[in-house]
C-alpha cells in the first residue's frame, strides 16, 4: 500500500507542476503488466472495470475497488507488457448507462 501511495504522490506532484509531456513521460511509474495487476488486487482489492484501445495501439485499462472504498487507478500498457501508471485516487462512483435521446 505504501508504494502505490508513493506512486500516487510522484503522480500528484508532477501534475501540480505542470511538468511538459516529455518530462511527465519521464517520470511516469511504469512495470510489467501482470505485477501490477497483482499489486492492485492484493493492496487495494481493486479489479479490472473497463478496457480500451487507444488510437495508437495501448491497452487503457481501469482498475476499481471490490470494497466500496472507492480507489481506482487506470493503467496504460503497451503490447510488450510494459505498463505505465496513469492516474490513480479515491472516491470512483460507477454511474448507470444513459441512453441518448433520438
Amino acid at each position: 500500500m505504501v508504494m502505490l501511495g508513493m506512486i500516487r504522490v510522484l503522480l500528484a506532484a508532477v501534475l501540480a507542476v505542470g511538468l511538459t509531456a516529455d518530462a511527465a513521460a519521464q517520470a511516469m511509474v511504469c512495470g510489467r503488466h501482470d505485477a501490477f495487476v497483482a499489486y492492485l488486487d492484493r493492496n487495494f482489492q481493486e479489479q479490472l472495470q473497463s478496457i480500451g484501445l487507444t488510437d495508437g495501439g495501448l491497452l487503457l485499462e481501469v482498475f476499481v475497488s471490490t470494497t466500496g472504498s472507492g480507489t481506482w487507478t487506470i493503467l496504460m500498457t503497451a503490447p510488450d507488457g510494459l505498463a505505465c501508471l496513469v492516474a490513480a485516487g479515491q472516491a470512483w462512483e460507477t454511474l448507470p448507462a444513459v441512453k441518448p435521446e433520438v
